[in-house]
């Protein structure tokens, strides 16, 4: 019972993800301003030996315009005023990454790890430079949503996990095809994990790449990212690379489906095991993946 109720959870969950993405124009309609965020997808860990070989990974998030227009925006303050003044468009955002044992007798999840965030895309600052290259900046939590009291099915304690940080994300270049990108963050309110900036640094680097086209509609067949990040002065870092390939539309499915393969080497493939180095490979299914411009 507990493995089918938490196979419902999680279907709940990628049938919203889903409807964000605008699946029926009823959905566009009724969610007007939401948007789908982070790519959406279902792995499987196939890394044979592995200690959590079987687990399947979910990936997922969406994104809401507060207003695309500052007049929308309730500038009450000195604060809101100078942030209305500089930013584009206002979104509150929630990623989630899941980390389920489904081969486990009753299912349980390892690790969940919430993401709210809320963050402007583009600025107007009159800095010519900035104005250009600075995609996004805002602010972010990232949690595991659970207390130190909680234990697991291991008898292990302590296992709440939480960071806030500012930052901002370069454009540092762009196409129709490719797309280089740096996240800069500064962590903060970190006590439960107060070593994890050893591990995870304040900077990110992802290049983004697509080539081929499947169909009419001129849609990339293969997408591959690798992103890398880490601390340089302690040495530790991560390394994690996605591929994607575009089902044909004779195999038969009406929205685009997507063959996915994830390697990840490093430390923080889970916010729970922040400090713990693995080596895994992913295979499953991706039903959206980060778009390029046309």
């Amino acid at each position: 019972m507990i493995r089918v109720y938490n196979a419902l959870r999680v279907g709940k969950i990628i049938g919203l993800f889903i409807v964000v993405a605008g699946g029926t124009e009823a959905s566009a309609e009724t969610l007007q301003g939401l948007q789908y965020y982070k790519p959406l997808y279902a792995a499987v860990q196939a890394h044979h030996g592995h200690d959590n070989f079987g687990q399947i990974k979910l990936h997922g998030g969406f994104k809401y315009d507060i207003g695309t227009d500052r007049k929308d925006l309730p500038f009450s303050n000195r604060l809101t005023r100078a942030i209305g003044k500089s930013c584009n468009n206002l979104f509150f955002a929630y990623s989630m990454i899941s980390f389920w044992d489904f081969q486990d007798e009753s299912g349980p999840f390892e690790d969940i790890n919430h993401n709210p965030e809320i963050f402007c895309e583009g600025t107007h600052t009159g800095y010519a430079w900035l104005d250009e290259h600075i995609a996004q900046w805002g602010y972010e939590h990232l949690s595991n949503g659970i207390d130190n009291v909680s234990i697991s099915q291991d008898g292990v304690t302590r296992r709440s996990r939480s960071i806030h940080n500012l930052n901002a994300v370069f454009g540092l270049y762009e196409n129709s095809h490719s797309r280089l990108s740096a996240k800069l963050w500064w962590n903060f309110r970190k006590s439960e994990n107060p070593d994890i900036d050893d591990y995870w640094g304040h900077v990110d680097i992802r290049f983004l790449h697509a080539s081929g086209y499947t169909n009419s509609r001129q849609q990339h067949a293969f997408q591959w990212s690798i992103q890398l990040r880490g601390s340089p002065v302690k040495g530790r870092g991560r390394l994690l690379a996605d591929i994607s390939y575009r089902l044909p539309d004779r195999i038969g499915f009406k929205n685009d489906m997507y063959l996915f393969a994830q390697i990840f080497q490093g430390y923080g493939d889970s916010l729970l095991n922040y400090n713990k180095e693995t080596t895994t490979l992913r295979l499953g299914f991706q039903l959206m993946r980060d778009p390029l411009p046309r």
